[in-house]
């Protein structure tokens, strides 16, 4: 990104995509079909939740916040993006430059905050039961390790996946070797990627909001 101006600037500038002219329809509809699976994946979570009443439970309040913010970071980079795309037109205004590097990084910090509020929910949902003597039986203890792994480990792969999309942009900004639209490419990627992701792991293999969605279309196919 660079100034278009002098003294002060209202208009920045954007690096060019460098798209073929043949490649501009191909990758607007892309970028199009993303943004919307994303908004479709995490707002079809966002109203599962909100309502169903038993889905009113701490783990399931920590987990709405995740699809909400997801949506938000994708939408603070797609509109602009398509836009670009479609117009060619690389300008921005410096008050929108200002608004979405506000929502990226509001985004990346929540997303941090969240991640650590539902590890914590999580330890105390495994952990604590543990403290009763009456429930230490062997065969509650096989099923906590399992209900250990299979949450713990999905929560850390999410993690890691992450802390590698934000890795990445910042190595590679540090590298001259690394050619211009790989840099552009790792730079979005942490607005694109943990945005399909997430409602995945989440919110469609979590037993519970699965059976909810997938009896919300029984009752539309059967009102049908």
């Amino acid at each position: 990104m660079y100034l278009n101006g002098s003294i002060f600037p209202l208009i920045l500038t954007l690096h060019s995509l460098e798209l073929p002219q043949t490649s501009i329809y191909p990758a607007f509809m892309l970028g199009m079909t993303t943004y919307l699976f994303i908004l479709l994946c995490n707002l079809t979570i966002v109203v599962t939740i909100c309502l169903n009443r038993n889905l009113h439970k701490p783990m399931y309040i920590l987990l709405l916040n995740m699809p909400i913010n997801d949506a938000m970071g994708a939408t603070s980079l797609f509109p602009q993006l398509l836009y670009s795309i479609w117009s060619q037109d690389r300008s921005i205004s410096y008050s929108a430059c200002l608004l979405q590097g506000f929502i990226v990084h509001l985004y990346g910090g929540a997303s941090y905050v969240i991640l650590t509020a539902m590890a914590y929910d999580r330890y105390i949902a495994i952990c604590c039961p543990l403290r009763y003597g009456a429930i230490l039986t062997t065969n509650n203890l096989s099923d906590a390790k399992i209900k250990a792994l299979q949450t713990c480990g999905t929560h850390l792969v999410v993690f890691l996946f992450l802390e590698f999309n934000t890795l990445f942009p910042l190595l590679a900004h540090r590298s001259e070797s690394v050619p211009a639209h790989l840099r552009r490419v790792f730079s979005i990627s942490v607005l694109v990627f943990p945005p399909i992701v997430n409602p995945l792991i989440y919110g469609f293999k979590t037993q519970e909001i699965r059976q909810k969605i997938l009896t919300c279309f029984k009752r539309k196919i059967i009102s049908v």
